[in-house]
Parts: C-alpha cells; sequence; structure tokens
C-alpha cells in the first residue's frame, strides 16, 4: 500500500515504499474516505490518517502548524476511546459513521448531521423516523459530504449535502436541491414497490479539489435504481 497524498492515510506511519498489511486476529474490513481511514477489530475501532476535522473520533489531539494551517494527521492506527460496538463503519470526507448492532447511527467529525454539525466524538444521529414504523438501520454509506442508509424494510434514506444549481446536486434523491440534516426516506423506492439491497455512495478526488460525486446507487431486489 503507497501513502502520498495524505501522510499515515494507509495506517503505516511516514512512509510512502510498498508494505504488506496483516489482519489480526478479530480484525474487520476497513473502511476509508479521501482523508482518513477506520477499521473495526472485535469491539475496538481504530482511526487514522486526517484527523483535522475529528473526523478520527479523538477527543484529544495537537494540531501542527503547516503552510496551509493547522492540522492534525494520525500516522499509525489509534484506538476510538468512547467508542459504541460498532457492526459498521464508513468514512466521508471530514466525518465517519457507525452504525451498532442495535441500528443506531452515530456521527463524528464534520458534517456528519448537516454543514453545521461538528464533534471530535461520537454523536447520535437522529433515526426517529425510522423508529417510529417500527424498523431499525441494517446499512450505512457516506459520501464526501452526504450520507445513506438502508433500513430493515429495504427502504433508503438519506441525508447531509445536495449540492446547488451552481455546481450540480440532487445525490439525496428527493426531487429537489435541498440538503438535510437528518435522515430522511427517499419517496421513490417505496412509490414503485422496490427495496434496496445495496448502497453505493460515491466520492472522489479530482485536481486537489474534494467532490462528492453527484451519485447515489442503489441495487435493488428486482431494479437498479440511480439517483
Amino acid at each position: 500500500m503507497l501513502s502520498s497524498r495524505f501522510v499515515g492515510s494507509v495506517g503505516l506511519g511516514h512512509r510512502q515504499a510498498p508494505l504488506l498489511m496483516r489482519r489480526g486476529p478479530g480484525a474487520a474490513l476497513s473502511r476509508r474516505s479521501i482523508s482518513h481511514s477506520a477499521a473495526r477489530c472485535g469491539t475496538a475501532v481504530f482511526g487514522w490518517g486526517d484527523g483535522t476535522l475529528g473526523q478520527l473520533g479523538h477527543e484529544r489531539f495537537v494540531k501542527t502548524s503547516t503552510w496551509k494551517g493547522d492540522h492534525y494527521t494520525q500516522e499509525d492506527p489509534r484506538r476510538l476511546v468512547k467508542s459504541k460496538h460498532y457492526a459498521a463503519l464508513a468514512c466521508g470526507r471530514g466525518f465517519s459513521l457507525g452504525l451498532t448492532e442495535a441500528g443506531d447511527v452515530f456521527g463524528w467529525g464534520h458534517g456528519f448531521a448537516g454543514k453545521e454539525s461538528q464533534s471530535n466524538v461520537p454523536l447520535p444521529i437522529d433515526t426517529s423516523a425510522t423508529k417510529a414504523l417500527g424498523r431499525t438501520i441494517v446499512q450505512i454509506a457516506a459520501g464526501a459530504a452526504h450520507c445513506a442508509a438502508i433500513d430493515s424494510a429495504g427502504q433508503v434514506l438519506t441525508w447531509g449535502d445536495n449540492g446547488g444549481w451552481y455546481d450540480g446536486g440532487g445525490q439525496l434523491g428527493h426531487g429537489n436541491l435541498d440538503s438535510l440534516d437528518v435522515p430522511t426516506y427517499v419517496a421513490a423506492f417505496e412509490e414503485h414497490g422496490q427495496k434496496a439491497a445495496q448502497m453505493y455512495v460515491l466520492q472522489s478526488q479530482s485536481q486537489n479539489i474534494y467532490i462528492s460525486v453527484c451519485l447515489c446507487v442503489c441495487l435493488c431486489l428486482h431494479v437498479c435504481m440511480a439517483y
């Protein structure tokens, strides 16, 4: 694995030569974004890479002054102390998400529940719309600045930044360009009688400018629908 653009983003310390990373006992598949990575090992969660916005979940850290400003970079995996027993993780550009076995969703960093949300430690995300229907969240996904989830009935929820008229948008799939602070059901799936089986929310980097790819793809049980 190589690390050049983001020092420490692969968790190998200050290293730019290929190095084999081995999974230890109880290690789960890690998740990564264009800025940082996270992994669950048993009940413990580790984060590394860029943590300037709190996306690593480390309550206390020291920033280093650079020509770009003050930054916090964690070059080796560091444990998230205030962690739940997460069944799944997702990483956005400046935030992370965690899904517990009970179906509760937590976020940390900047932008996990609207543009103004920020926390260095996990905070619960409002999933009252799902609980009111007697359902639970079973999958989560994160783009650069927006999020998506699938509930136990196969219905899709999205929230976060939805773009604008000047730079494109609509990635939340609600038929408008309104950004949302809380998970909201995408009506089209139920209207067409579809149940999502898998969610993919994309993010990419172009010319050193972070962008959220305006695409949410859901693999349904009968037909593929893209937003």
